[in-house]
């Protein structure tokens, strides 16, 4: 993997659960850590449903691997200002484990 290709910045976000006061359980999406990642946008569309346009974006994120953080399918990836849903994780082997491909899907507001 070449360095120059990681040139944009992304977060893994964690999911973490919390007890409210009244006793409900509440998700949020806390940063795990920051890095730099190569990006490829694989597909993307929009359709009109419920009198309303739904649009999507699917993109492929490359990031060195990280022997002491791990990401699940649970995790989220934010870019620019936007939240992804981690639809896969693909590790790259290169004679050593060198990179991890994440695959994930833009969330719509």
């Amino acid at each position: 993997m070449i360095a120059g290709q990681l040139r944009y910045k992304i977060k893994i976000l964690s999911k973490q659960s919390t007890v409210s006061d009244y006793g409900t359980l509440t998700d949020s999406y806390v940063l795990n850590y920051s890095t730099r990642a190569g990006i490829k946008y694989n597909s993307g569309g929009e359709k009109f449903t419920n009198h309303q346009t739904e649009a999507n974006q699917v993109l492929t994120f490359t990031i060195r691997n990280r022997k002491d953080k791990v990401i699940t399918e649970i995790d989220r990836v934010e870019y620019n200002g936007n939240q992804y849903n981690i639809v896969e994780i693909i590790p790259k082997f290169d004679g050593i484990f060198k990179s991890l491909d994440i695959k994930a899907e833009k969330i719509n507001d």
